[in-house]
This record gives structure tokens, sequence and C-alpha cells, in this order.
């Protein structure tokens, strides 16, 4: 991973519905990672697709997961995450991809959130763990789960508690999701304080990531 020098602020740049899109958050600094995020998307799916960044035309699949839309030079997988004000592309070159980030931070609900979220089996293997453990084992759950739904499409369409992944500190595992003919790799990528994961199918060779501040300055 790298950072990326900040994207010129042209929203001009972003598609009408992107810019709609922007216009729809309340505070201005939301607004403004929005159309960053939008904005670093196309930068740096333009280098692959040799376009122009206007030229790169998305669409949304069945459970509103972005896509290149069909009519670009090249068919590329990509997804992208958020956390605070970080974002993290992933790009494959084939196959299908999902990434997740989340910053460890407390949560108020966290015993009724590793329930909803894991197996009985699971959930009450976390809460066992020492204390300070406890949260980060579900945030790593958590991540790899959330990227393993992305990289399929469904997103939360699919009972979370049916897709069981490890919550150990870091590792390469094989995932299989019921009702996905698919064998899924997933991949612990944290670092610098933020807690991640990659899911694909795509080979490993094939995969490519950047990160990018958006509170940054052009």
């Amino acid at each position: 991973m790298r950072f990326e020098t900040a994207p010129p602020a042209d929203l001009a740049i972003l598609s009408r519905d992107e810019r709609q899109r922007a216009l729809g958050f309340r505070f201005e600094a939301d607004r403004s990672r929005f159309a960053q995020s939008r904005l670093f998307v196309r930068y740096v799916l333009c280098g692959y697709l040799d376009l122009d960044p206007r030229e790169v035309r998305f669409i949304a699949g069945p459970q509103g997961k972005p896509a290149l839309a069909a009519g670009n030079p090249v068919s590329l997988a990509f997804n992208l995450s958020h956390c605070r004000s970080r974002a993290i592309l992933a790009v494959a070159a084939t196959g299908r991809i999902g990434i997740d980030a989340e910053d460890p931070t407390s949560f108020d609900d966290l015993e009724q959130l590793i329930h909803s979220a894991f197996a009985p089996d699971q959930a009450a293997a976390i809460l066992a763990l020492p204390d300070h453990d406890i949260l980060p084992s579900f945030l790593r759950g958590w991540t790899r789960k959330e990227a393993v739904l992305k990289a399929i499409g469904t997103g939360f369409g699919i009972e979370p508690r049916t897709v069981r992944v490890p919550f150990s500190a870091d590792g390469l595992w094989r995932i299989h999701v019921p009702g996905d003919p698919a064998i899924l790799d997933l991949i612990d990528i944290s670092h610098a304080g933020v807690v991640a994961a990659l899911a694909t199918d795509s080979p490993p060779a094939m995969l490519r990531f950047r990160e990018f501040d958006l509170d940054a300055q052009p």
C-alpha cells in the first residue's frame, strides 16, 4: 500500500450522480470526503484503463456494489473502504474483490454486535477472551466478514452469522460462503493502527492496493 497525492479537487470530473450524492451530505467535511474518495477511485482506475478520469463509467450491482460499466477498455474488479479520513482501494485484474477497514474504537453495544455478527460458538469464544482482547478480536472478525460479503456482492443481504471467518491475529485463509461456488482468499492487511481485511478470488499477483488521506490538500 502507499499514500497517493491528493487528486485535483475538480468536482466537474465526477458524474452528475456522484455530485448529487455529495450534495446529499449534511456536513461539508462529509461532502468533501465523499467527493475526494470518488475522485481518488477515478484517478487510480483511469491509469489502468488509459482513460481521462471523466471517462471512467460505473454501474451498481444488485446490492449496490459499484463496478466498471461495460464499454470501458479493460475489465477490472475494485472495492473501496473508508476508515476515519483514510480511503483504501483494492484493484484486481480478474475475479471479485472486497475490502474493509475499521478504526479500533470502542462500541457501547459491543456484546450485542458480537452476538449479531458471529455464530453462537464464535461469539462465546470471543466473549470468553480477556477484556483487552475482545475488541481487537471482534474487529478482526468483523472486517474479514465484511470483506468476504463485499467480495461476493451481497453485503449483509446474507445472514452474517452464517459466514465463518477466523479472528486470530493475522494470516491468510481460504473461505467458502454458503451458497456461493467460489473459494475466496482472505488476507489480513491491518496496518498503521487500522484493522483491515481483503477477500478475493483473484490470483494474488493480480492485486494492487492504493491508500489516500481524504483530508489531504491538493
